[in-house]
């Protein structure tokens, strides 16, 4: 039976934990945050690439301690690290505690990615809905953009009243704590299969896992949606938040706001534009199970639109290279767009080319791949950025990756 999924306290729950998880205070503002602590482009490269690699080094066992021991308790875990995190980051003073804080931030990614998502997708099979997960998780999804919408307006609302980006990481511990309550009301039936920790089991479960993952590992449709999905999913990771000096850029040819101070200017701008792309995110999430029919198969859909993602940061670098920032920005939103469009289509094909058994851990390996491709490109688009600038930087990183999917489709194809 795969009749059409209801709206019940699971699904707004499921909604509400996006919701929440989405109120990063921070994030309008991470870039200009580092900026403000004398970083280099090229340190904040580095910085994410910590970030993914120990994502990629977690990603699995941190699936399989969910899959083995109990999705709830790791998604409690995670939420503590984030906090962990915000606390260090709010009290950094040197280059050394943000890796600290970073660290901890990439940890506790590492638990959250994929365990949500298995327990949505658990849920739907238990209600025999398992055909209507591009809909149903676009759905869940579009309420994460909302809440990014609305964080970015209370974000700016933050900055310009304290002109101070450290207090929004204090800020941003609040709704962790409340999602943690959403989790904990989660049913036991999303669990997946408990061990007891003194029962002598355990390694019986990981032994089963791992073997249940291997069966997953050898089908190579698996792989190719994997590399679609992660390869515009990471792309976007390296350079979303380049999207906050290209405003501020912008901002100051604008004559508008001129007795405010620049920082209050550049704080109410990146508000309101975030607000606008989080919520034509929301838009977009909504329709990917519209969308997607269009297209003979999942991996196609992925493909055209991981090249229109690529080509959308080729036309950023053109725009900032003429100086037009306004367009490069209107780009940059289209990115933006483009991910949350394609987003629930990847999960999606991952879910289905996966082992039910290990779906926590085969969705954590698709975060890894988006992680292996962010970790690659950050440090490079930092190094370009400093020698010449954002532009340039953004223009070469998508060049490179548009010729590596033609190739790669092209070689597919013999």
């Amino acid at each position: 039976m795969n009749t059409k999924f209801i709206k019940d306290i699971q699904y707004y729950k499921f909604s509400l934990y996006g919701f929440f998880k989405n109120l990063k205070f921070f994030e309008p503002f991470f870039i200009l945050f580092l900026i403000e602590k004398g970083l280099l482009y090229w340190q904040i490269g580095v910085l994410y690439s910590i970030r993914e690699i120990i994502k990629n080094i977690l990603e699995i066992p941190s699936g399989i301690i969910a899959d083995a021991l109990g999705r709830r308790k790791t998604l409690i875990v995670s939420f503590m690290f984030y906090i962990l995190s915000f606390l260090i980051f709010y009290f950094s003073d040197s280059y050394v505690v943000l890796i600290l804080a970073i660290s901890f931030f990439a940890i506790g990614d590492a638990f959250r990615t994929g365990t949500n998502k298995a327990m949505i997708y658990d849920y739907l099979d238990q209600n025999g809905w398992s055909k209507q997960k591009i809909n149903y998780y676009g759905n869940t999804r579009s309420w994460s953009q909302m809440g990014s919408a609305l964080s970015s307006l209370i974000a700016a609302s933050i900055v310009i009243a304290f002109q101070d980006y450290t207090i929004i990481f204090l800020a941003s511990i609040v709704p962790y704590l409340i999602n943690s309550l959403i989790i904990l009301s989660y049913p036991k039936s999303l669990e997946g299969e408990i061990h007891d920790l003194n029962s002598g089991k355990i390694l019986d479960a990981f032994k089963t896992t791992f073997k249940n993952l291997w069966i997953t590992f050898k089908n190579t449709e698996y792989w190719k949606i994997i590399n679609l999905h992660a390869a515009h999913s990471g792309f976007h990771k390296a350079i979303k938040e380049y999207i906050q000096p290209v405003i501020v850029l912008a901002v100051v040819g604008l004559s508008v706001f001129n007795s405010w101070s620049n920082e209050r200017r550049e704080a109410l701008f990146i508000g309101l534009i975030y607000f606008v792309i989080y919520l034509l995110s929301s838009f977009t999430s909504k329709r990917s199970g519209k969308f997607v029919i269009r297209f003979i198969s999942n991996e196609k859909a992925l493909l055209y639109t991981l090249l229109i993602g690529l080509s959308l940061g080729v036309m950023v670098g053109l725009s900032l290279y003429f100086k037009l920032e306004w367009l490069a920005i209107g780009f940059f939103v289209l990115i933006y767009m483009n991910e949350n469009l394609r987003k629930p289509i990847g999960v999606s094909a991952v879910a289905e080319k996966s082992d039910q058994k290990v779906m926590a851990s085969a969705l954590s390996i698709n975060s890894q791949a988006e992680s292996f491709y962010a970790a690659i490109i950050a440090p490079i688009l930092g190094l370009v950025i400093d020698k010449i600038n954002i532009g340039t930087g953004i223009f070469i990183v998508s060049i490179m990756l548009i010729i590596i999917t033609i190739t790669l489709n092209i070689l597919k194809n013999e």
